[in-house]
């Protein structure tokens, strides 16, 4: 079974930890015996968060997912950031320790893993190393199967449940081989739709700089550069554009107070939101509102 740390779980949060029987079946099946998941989770803003592992006590595998806020992890003495976009696995065996930033805790997604033949998994991720950490970035594919895996736990234990689990996880394990470390980055490419459906699927929510080039795996001020020239603005304000639009649907749909919309688009001073919108809108948000359509 695997070690795990006892964070408090909050009600966003997930923890999913198979049980031994359930494990006995993972490992006897022909199908997943080679690599299957033992525990799979996500952290959401875990404040608090820290684990300390040492070799004899990592027994499994390990793979985290930051998608946002910030933490470090240390292996070998030396400690390292870890941001937006970056992954890190770490095979059985590998004493490490990490924690969640204080002031900005991470939100991540993680599974242990183990199997007769998992080695052969890891290979093209590991690329020779005794662990590593990588940067694939927050594609929205990449995402989706995160939850994908997750929500397959709702089927429970039996054997067909745990075998689209397994599955799951593999095809987890391939996109992010596939990906490679700063495959986005080094290729210059910049996927504006998967910049733009990461802002949509977090319009409640503060965003930097920093964070958009992290979703294109990219360097802040060359992502910046190659968004501006293929959208016509600047990423941040392009995202406040859709912040606002999304608040003309609401205001269009119905009754909501101008507050309660701010608070739904993470906005803590409704006053502020109220600027920002007359900002972008050309107009305040009550006016908006008056105005008659059909």
């Amino acid at each position: 079974m695997p070690l795990l740390s006892s964070w408090a779980l909050d009600s966003a949060s997930r923890r999913y930890v198979i049980p031994p029987f359930a494990l006995g079946l993972l490992a006897a099946d022909v199908r997943s015996r080679d690599c299957h998941p033992e525990a799979v989770g996500q952290y959401v803003q875990a404040i608090g968060h820290a684990m300390q592992r040492s070799r004899a006590e990592h027994e499994d595998h390990l793979l985290m997912h930051c998608v946002q806020g910030r933490g470090w992890l240390e292996v070998d003495g030396q400690r390292q950031p870890i941001g937006p976009g970056d992954a890190v696995l770490l095979p059985a065996g590998v004493a490490h320790a990490y924690a969640a930033d204080v002031g900005q805790p991470w939100t991540l997604y993680w599974a242990h893993f183990g199997g007769d033949a998992v080695q052969a998994w890891l290979a093209p991720l590991l690329a020779g190393q005794a662990w590593r950490r990588l940067h694939p970035g927050l594609s929205p594919l990449l995402l989706a199967e995160w939850r994908a895996l997750l929500e397959s736990r709702a089927g429970g234990y039996e054997p067909d449940a745990l075998q689209v689990m397994t599955a799951r996880l593999r095809l987890l394990l391939g996109l992010l081989a596939q990906a490679g470390q700063g495959a986005l980055r080094s290729s210059g490419r910049l996927d504006v739709a998967a910049v733009q459906a990461w802002m949509q699927a977090h319009l409640d929510q503060p965003i930097t700089l920093a964070e958009l080039a992290a979703v294109a795996g990219m360097e802040k001020f060359h992502f910046a550069r190659r968004f501006r020239s293929a959208t016509g603005q600047a990423p941040v304000q392009h995202f406040l554009h859709r912040r606002m639009a999304r608040a003309c649907e609401w205001l269009d749909a119905g009754e909501d107070g101008i507050g309660e919309i701010a608070n739904r688009l993470g906005y803590a001073d409704a006053h502020y939101f109220s600027r920002q919108f007359r900002q972008i809108i050309g107009m305040a948000p009550s006016a908006y509102r008056a105005l008659k359509r059909g």
